[in-house]
């Protein structure tokens, strides 16, 4: 009787990550941690690549059949979905969002977008819920071990067994300690290199070896002969099922990924792969009709239903109502099945057709999938689409920043305008912070050349203008290296430079508080510390932000500076430019473009508590809060006098920038009164 390969108990697995995925992007409540569903994709590839691989004769004729079939499996659907992407792309999206589209296609089809997003956007990224293509990084990953792994079958025939041995632990361990090392010094690379990954692949590859020399899989899927693999019973199995299905709603966005946490779910997967086909719980689970079916819409379940969250976004922003949610859940569903049964599987059935006619069907279908993606990005995103009297109202990134005479030449932008400041003329301003204070650095020197003043600027994105402070992103982790100079250095070159008489302090100071991004645990977590060995804890690091800031403030009073400390703008869950296009594209009230004031004052608590003691503390010191500015009522709006005064989701643009320094300007002449 022939041996069957099928293993009802795989689509089930498959059908449980698929799953895990796409609730995890509709937001499910409570799955916090449904991207390791990837994780366990990557173990069950890594298992079916290596049984497929294992039953070839590894001569390069039939490692070249196995690629041939790997791309009319995975490219047929990603090709459709694509295409779709693009359609909707021409219909609504603005140029700037197209063009980007088209870039995502070029690297998606030519399995290249692991990279393409590694040197663009991080996946937990604000940017990347504007991505329509982002999770096409996996399929990368995976193209890319499937390269690999037929590389290495090659050469498997001409060495020993203990050669191989000895080479797969090698590998293993190697791939291990990059993606630890990686995780802790680059955790954007860990995450999407395929090195980091290979690990996960080849614990689904050891699974398949194992079974195929231990004889353990019989023609009924029943695991009969071997002792020690029986004698572990189905517990282990449940236990297995248990900790994939549990983790989730256990693990969160700003975990060190994928080591060492996507480590104990990729051994799970590898355990079932290994027992769960034997009688039991776990294989009635997994093997059930339902399961079965959604493990064969799983692939088109991914490929799916990220798109369509996305075009949601941009036409509801990026919080999409719940009953909209709920029919782009049942959608996805349909859509999938759709692309199972009418291009998944018709399509790997011709494509095994024995002449050349499917090949060159599919390389033409490709060649003008590719090239409809380039002809978008090299058109930029075809403005043309789009009258131009629409187009010329629209934000766009990039542009001239305004001058300080068209702003004050301008009534209706009164409220960026700086005063003049006198007693500025002969001398020099400098400005120490992170990105937040990056944004002022244009529309400030404007402003103090008027005024006969000089700027001096010391920033660098997520470097706060404290000294003695070292940031790491995890317990382990090295200091920020290129935060190393924006901490006690500068400030050692303030205080020797008599020409600085006022110094501005400005940052995202929440986010060095309480260790967290607003919202979004996007950038991972960020920890404070003492000296470089010092093992951080979140729990300290409002007690050394506090000691940090007292001292340089002391430190920069005590050289006769003025100190000028200025506080967080409000932190959007919204893009500020695409949410002011997609009203003035829509001709909506911009107005709508606001979050809950209740949400920012809450944010920003704890900042406002310590500047409040600082101020207690240092009577000289100059303290300016920025919010007051875009709040009024219960909203904080990223949209001043019909205009966008922000460039994404917390940095401000030039003009929102000008509106601060006229706070800055008011301030300084109040206390030039005063005094």
């Amino acid at each position: 009787m022939p041996t069957s390969h099928f293993r009802a108990d795989i689509q089930g697995l498959r059908a449980i990550s698929a799953l895990m995925v796409v609730l995890f992007h509709f937001g499910f409540p409570g799955l916090s941690g449904g991207f390791l569903g990837v994780d366990i994709f990557f173990v069950i590839s890594g298992f079916l690549i290596t049984q497929i691989l294992h039953r070839s004769d590894h001569s390069l004729t039939d490692l070249l059949v196995f690629l041939r079939k790997r791309v009319w499996r995975l490219a047929p659907a990603q090709t459709a979905v694509i295409l779709a992407s693009l359609v909707y792309g021409y219909l609504y999206l603005l140029p700037d969002d197209f063009d980007e589209l088209g870039q995502e296609n070029l690297s998606s089809l030519t399995f290249w977008a692991n990279i393409y997003f590694n040197n663009d956007s991080g996946y937990f990224a604000r940017d990347a819920i504007y991505r329509p293509l982002l999770h096409f990084w996996s399929l990368g990953v995976e193209g890319q071990f499937y390269v690999l792994a037929a590389i290495a079958f090659l050469f498997i025939n001409v060495m020993s067994q203990k050669t191989k041995k000895i080479g797969f632990w090698v590998v293993v361990i190697l791939s291990l300690v990059l993606a630890q090392v990686l995780a802790f010094t680059d955790p954007k690379t860990a995450f999407y290199n395929p090195l980091t990954r290979l690990w996960e692949f080849m614990i689904g590859g050891f699974a398949a070896a194992y079974l195929a020399r231990e004889r353990i899989e019989t023609e009924n899927g029943i695991f009969s002969r071997h002792r020690t693999v029986r004698s572990a019973g189905s517990l282990f199995d449940v236990l297995a099922l248990a900790t994939i299905l549990l983790l989730p709603f256990v693990y969160s966005e700003g975990l060190s990924w994928p080591m060492p946490f996507a480590l104990v779910p990729c051994l799970a997967a590898g355990w079932l792969l290994l027992n769960a086909n034997r009688p039991g719980l776990t294989r009635a689970v997994l093997s059930h009709p339902a399961m079965i079916f959604l493990g064969n819409l799983s692939y088109a379940l991914y490929l799916v239903h990220w798109p369509l969250i996305v075009f949601a976004r941009f036409h509801y922003g990026p919080e999409i109502p719940l009953s909209v949610q709920a029919a782009l859940f049942l959608l996805t569903i349909a859509l999938s099945a759709a692309v199972y049964y009418l291009i998944e599987s018709p399509c790997r059935a011709f494509g095994r057709r024995r002449s050349a006619f499917p090949h060159l069907i599919g390389a033409g279908v490709l060649a003008c999938i590719l090239g409809l993606g380039l002809y978008v990005h090299i058109q930029d995103g075809l403005p043309d689409r789009f009258p131009k009297s629409i187009l010329a109202e629209l934000e766009k990134p990039g542009l001239p920043p305004p001058s300080l005479r068209d702003i004050c030449d301008e009534p209706k932008l009164a409220f960026a305008c700086p005063e003049r400041v006198p007693s500025l003329a002969g001398t020099t301003v400098a400005i120490w912070g992170d990105s937040h204070a990056m944004a002022l650095d244009g529309p400030l020197a404007q402003w103090l050349e008027a005024n006969a003043a000089s700027f001096a600027s010391f920033t660098h994105d997520s470097c706060p203008p404290m000294a003695d402070v070292y940031l790491k992103s995890s317990l382990l982790s090295p200091p920020k290296q290129k935060c190393l100079p924006y901490g006690r250095p500068t400030l050692e070159r303030l205080l020797g430079d008599e020409s600085v008489q006022i110094v501005v302090l400005t940052a995202r100071w929440a986010n060095y508080i309480t260790g967290h991004v607003f919202d979004k645990d996007a950038a991972g977590t960020i920890y404070l510390a003492s000296s470089p060995w010092e093992v951080p804890s979140l729990d300290r690091n409002q007690a050394l932000f506090q000691n940090s800031l007292e001292n340089t403030i002391s430190q920069l009073q005590a050289a006769d500076k003025q100190v000028v400390l200025i506080g967080s703008v409000p932190e959007l869950n919204f893009d500020g430019i695409r949410c002011f296009n997609r009203s003035r594209l829509q001709e909506a009230d911009v107005s709508a473009c606001a979050i809950s004031k209740d949400r920012v004052d809450a944010r920003l608590q704890s900042t406002r508590q310590i500047f409040a003691g600082l101020q207690a503390e240092f009577p000289d010191l100059l303290v300016i809060d920025p919010a007051p500015l875009f709040c009024s009522g219960s909203a904080c709006r990223s949209v001043l006098e019909g205009r966008n005064v922000y460039r994404d989701d917390n940095h401000l643009n030039d003009l929102g920038a000008f509106a601060v320094v006229k706070d800055l300007s008011q301030a300084l002449n109040t206390r030039q009164g005063r005094d």
